[in-house]
């Protein structure tokens, strides 16, 4: 055969000239260019010293052409078959490869930044950037949404240039944001896509490659979100590093996103933290933990269901959320009472309240060295991180001072490696 497509089944941007190929049933060869064997590798960068594939070899024509898009536009100019896919009217082909560059620059790219960013060394992940990514993708999600609305395909009746685009560039950004319950139009449109007979060839071809795609699929997704500022969730994600569970942090970047209807279906209550997990969506950082821990008993982070620490864990489990964290939300309403009597009053009754909690909290580290069976676990890290924000408040500090040993522990615990990697905001004292 005169052409021979250099490619691999898992690349989304490969999948943009194989669709075109199937779907104008044009001949060829694929070579598949496996860039992790060195001999493959090092013949590939003979034939594009780039070394980014797919490339389209042409013998008859001793053509070499790189790039998705610049390969399905060359397979429209010279060869019939898939001449149908850029539209011969003027203004219509001008749209066809408006809308692939928009797939190709607002799904594809930021698609492609997040699924890179798992590659990344533990320490060198470009949080920032990953976010700005998927608020992309949201953004590109109402574009579309309103694009597609009386469409079949991206310009109308006829399958073009920009359906080959979409299809990859949706299949993979909805894995990593997912848009089935938030943008029907373009859920709709996905379907058609991935039933489509030269997409589902696509795909069947690419099922065996599947397992090496780097984002963990949907149905093992752990996502956790929270804000930069103080939002409880730090609890959870020193957690998820204690464990070594990965799992994607994102961080909302302000309070619209919070509102937001996307994330209002995952808490109606619009607050953080809100843990994903597979089909599973939690709120309230101290059931996320309880969850989390039993859900990986391995680790070791709670006692068995059976054990007979077990009530010693739930007791202080509990403590944590109703007795440290009750401290929180009353200096919380403290804050918004006028100075005078009755903001003098309240303020007594809330050192007298945390008094009690570190009295209790004393006497069990006067019996060992953590809250739990004499070990470390999920109970220690939620009553840690409560006492953790408690430090930096002024009209607790002589309560708080007047423990050395609830000190020394939480000191001892924030030492942690996984407490020092959780990214928590420091206070001025």
């Amino acid at each position: 055969m005169s052409l021979t497509l250099y490619y691999h089944p898992l690349a989304s941007f490969c999948w943009k000239p194989l669709i075109a190929l199937y779907e104008s049933k044009t001949p060829f060869t694929p070579h598949l260019v496996d860039l992790g064997n060195e001999e493959a590798r090092g013949a590939f960068h003979k034939i594009w010293p780039m070394g980014e594939f797919p490339v389209l070899r042409d013998e008859k024509r001793g053509q070499m052409i790189p790039q998705s898009a610049s390969i399905i536009e060359y397979l429209a100019l010279h060869y019939s078959e898939a001449s149908m896919l850029i539209p011969s009217n003027p203004e219509q082909a001008l749209e066809a490869r408006r809308w692939d560059q928009f797939y190709d620059s607002y799904v594809q790219v930021p698609m492609s930044k997040i699924v890179t960013d798992v590659l990344r060394p533990p320490g060198k992940n470009d949080s920032f950037g990953v976010e700005e990514s998927h608020a992309t993708l949201r953004t590109a999600y109402d574009v579309l949404e309103d694009q597609m609305k009386g469409k079949t395909w991206a310009l109308g009746d006829a399958f073009s240039l920009a359906d080959c685009s979409a299809a990859p560039a949706l299949y993979y950004a909805n894995q990593v944001e997912p848009f089935e319950s938030t943008h029907k139009l373009l859920a709709a449109y996905m379907k058609r896509l991935e039933q489509r007979p030269s997409f589902a060839r696509v795909l069947e071809e690419a099922k065996p490659y599947f397992h090496m795609f780097p984002y963990k699929s949907r149905e093992n997704l752990i996502r956790l979100y929270g804000v930069a500022s103080f939002d409880r969730g730090g609890k959870v994600r020193w957690l998820l590093n204690e464990m070594g569970v990965k799992f994607e942090d994102r961080m909302l970047s302000d309070a619209s996103e919070q509102e937001s209807p996307a994330f209002l279906k995952l808490n109606p209550m619009g607050r953080v933290p809100v843990l994903e997990i597979g089909d599973q969506v939690l709120f309230e950082s101290g059931a996320i933990c309880a969850y989390l821990a039993d859900l990986h008993l391995d680790k070791g982070m709670a006692p068995a269901l059976n054990a007979p620490e077990r009530a010693d864990y739930q007791k202080w489990m509990f403590f944590a959320s109703a007795t440290v964290d009750a401290v929180q939300k009353r200096m919380e309403i403290i804050e918004d009472i006028p100075a005078g009597a009755v903001h003098s009053e309240k303020i007594q009754d809330m050192q007298d309240e945390l008094r009690g909690a570190l009295e209790a909290l004393d006497q069990a580290l006067g019996k060992g060295s953590f809250l739990v069976g004499n070990r470390f676990g999920t109970a220690d890290i939620c009553v840690c991180y409560q006492l953790y924000w408690l430090r930096f408040a002024p009209e607790l500090k002589s309560v708080m001072d007047a423990f050395p040993r609830v000190a020394a522990y939480i000191d001892r615990m924030l030492a942690r490696p996984a407490a020092e990697t959780s990214e928590w905001p420091v206070f001025d004292s």
